[in-house]
């Protein structure tokens, strides 16, 4: 009799610890950083890398940084993406500091070209919806990349 007590609460202790692993799973699939009620705005960057004669340069990277780290409400955020096949990029992100500027670079992993880089200010251009929206901008920054001599 006690052989099968314990069996039995040993398969509800097991199927209870499973049910609560899966709650506490499906809690943490929701990403962004309104999560307790921070004001974000969405953000974007986007534009193209040529060469000196206007040729779209593809497989570069370009590498989007937060420049007011270590400030009040700022971030740590460095993201790094590459060009497509025309040379374009997009970069979309929602972010919480909404104030402040971003170090666009632009680099040639095969190291053909000289890096360049730029600062982007952030600024909402559309007002957002909603008490924690804040709204929307968006920047191009288009690259024309020299060649290594």
């Amino acid at each position: 009799m006690i052989r099968i007590r314990n069996k039995l609460l040993l398969t509800a202790n097991g199927l209870l610890s499973l049910l609560l692993s899966l709650l506490g799973f499906s809690g943490c699939n929701s990403e962004g950083s309104d999560m307790y009620g921070e004001p974000y705005a969405t953000f974007q960057i986007n534009g193209k890398v040529t060469d000196a004669q206007g040729k779209p340069l593809e497989q570069k990277r370009i590498m989007v940084r937060n420049l007011n780290y270590g400030e009040e409400g700022a971030y740590r955020m460095s993201d790094t993406l590459l060009t497509n096949r025309e040379g374009s990029y997009l970069w979309n992100r929602r972010i919480s500091n909404l104030s402040g500027k971003l170090r666009v670079v632009c680099q040639d992993p095969a190291n053909q070209f000289k890096a360049d880089s730029t600062e982007v200010e952030i600024k909402l251009t559309e007002k957002g919806e909603g008490s924690w929206n804040m709204g929307s901008g968006s920047q191009t920054v288009n690259f024309e990349l020299q060649e290594k001599n």
